[in-house]
């Protein structure tokens, strides 16, 4: 083997290692060992959304809207130390709280993909599909037509989850943010926390 290839295929092996530990490096989660059980975790997700919910239904605003607003499930973002499927656990606990309280179904409908118009037009579009339409149930059911909505009656809900880990403990913190969508001026935002024994 030539000194010319070996350096070739040696760069080549550092570049995907640094690939695959960029995936753990604060961008998603990794599977890490000494967890705190699951039961846990759910308890936890489903105290600190109740909480929130509760929280939801004492903005002004949102109190006294005359009509139905809408909801976009953002984006939750995870600390290093989460494991995939408990991230996995919390997106899909906030969305059931979410979708089982009717102080939340009774004032928003609940979306998942909005897409983006530009800055000018007056209008957004929400064209949900059979996968992106958390209101819709079961496999292959139709996509209902795009509808337009006004962007001052969307709200966008964000959150930041995080698992710090210290001797036979863990924090569990759950900061969770409600976004206005076309001034993009935060409405509430609330910051959970809860220290748990490990395994």
């Amino acid at each position: 083997m030539t000194t010319r290839m070996s350096i070739a295929m040696l760069s080549l092996s550092v570049l995907c290692v640094g690939m695959v530990a960029g995936c753990g490096a604060g961008k998603g989660p990794v599977e890490t060992d000494n967890q705190a059980p699951i039961s846990s975790l759910l308890s936890f997700i489903n105290s600190a959304s109740d909480k929130f919910i509760a929280q939801v239904a004492t903005v002004p605003e949102i109190e006294q809207s005359p009509h139905q607003l809408v909801l976009e499930l953002g984006t939750i973002q995870c600390g290093p130390t989460m494991t995939r499927s408990d991230y996995e656990l919390v997106q899909d606990g906030v969305r059931g709280r979410l979708l089982d309280s009717r102080i939340i179904t009774d004032r928003f409908r609940i979306v998942q993909n909005i897409r983006r118009s530009r800055a000018d037009q007056k209008l957004v579009e929400i064209g949900p599909s059979a996968d992106t339409d958390i209101t819709q149930e079961g496999p292959g059911t139709a996509a209902p037509a795009p509808e337009k909505y006004n962007p001052s009656d969307i709200y966008t809900l964000n959150g930041t989850f995080q698992r710090v880990g210290r001797s036979k403990h863990a924090l569990y913190q759950f900061q969770m943010t409600l976004v206005k969508w076309d001034t993009r001026q935060i409405v509430l935002s609330k910051t959970y926390q809860q220290v748990v024994k490990r395994d």
